[in-house]
């Protein structure tokens, strides 16, 4: 759920939207919610969303981060083929 958006719209009457939304601002998903049993339960997932997607572009950062590092230590081998002697063809 990386790059994604979710927006708690207002109260009307006993109902709240929910939108989840594309980085771009497209509407995916809408889910009305029945306000009646519960008053929280949008903001409740909408909060529970929220969570979710920060959790993925956290694990984004993460790979990010990972795949910089083994790129970090390739180049390193590299350099220390070329320092040793080696003939490294690109």
């Amino acid at each position: 759920m990386v790059h994604k958006k979710v927006t708690l719209h207002r109260v009307v009457g006993n109902t709240q939207l929910v939108t989840f939304e594309s980085g771009l601002g497209d509407v995916d998903y809408k889910f009305l919610f029945d306000l009646r049993d519960n008053s929280d339960v949008a903001k409740n997932f909408t909060q529970a969303l929220k969570e979710q997607i920060a959790t993925g572009e956290t694990d984004e950062v993460k790979q990010v981060r990972e795949w910089m590092g083994s790129m970090q230590t390739f180049v390193f081998f590299v350099s220390f083929l070329k320092s040793h002697c080696f003939t490294v063809l690109t």
